[in-house]
């Protein structure tokens, strides 16, 4: 099962490292004005998320059920989203609440997502330092199918 490492908007695909073995990097990369999703793998190879087709997009919310993330502490959620099957694309990210607070505190975020088995995506996220979590705050999760 590989397990992936997520990144942001990159103007080329040099600019994301190639992952080691068993892990798949995620990113989107701009594209004539327009932000594609992608994957490299650990050969080296990138290629566009759902070229030759369209792409499937599964989506799921989980709630964040602590008051404060400590830094340098690693949050599991494993969250159920119906048709996710072990291979998948996952990404997840906070809602926008908790993202804020990450900005206040100057902290980072790490995060990275797999299916760990039909219908769970295990997410696994990681912060610099410490901040409040906003009450109802939630964590939404994505499969690219």
């Amino acid at each position: 099962m590989a397990k992936q490492i997520n990144f942001g908007l990159v103007t080329s695909d040099s600019e994301v490292a190639t992952p080691p073995t068993g892990y798949v990097s995620f990113y989107f990369k701009e594209v004539l004005g327009v932000h594609v999703a992608y994957t490299k793998d650990s050969s080296g190879t990138a290629e566009p998320i759902g070229a030759g087709g369209g792409s499937t997009i599964l989506t799921a919310t989980e709630p964040i059920i602590q008051g404060s993330w400590s830094g340098n502490t690693d949050y599991q959620y494993n969250v159920t989203v119906a048709g996710a099957a072990v291979g998948d694309v996952c990404i997840f990210s906070p809602d926008e609440d908790v993202m804020a607070n990450l900005n206040s505190a100057n902290a980072s975020w790490y995060g990275y997502a797999y299916c760990s088995s039909a219908n769970t995506v295990t997410a696994i996220c990681r912060i610099s330092s410490y901040i409040t979590i906003p009450t109802s705050s939630i964590l939404t999760v994505k499969v690219i199918k």
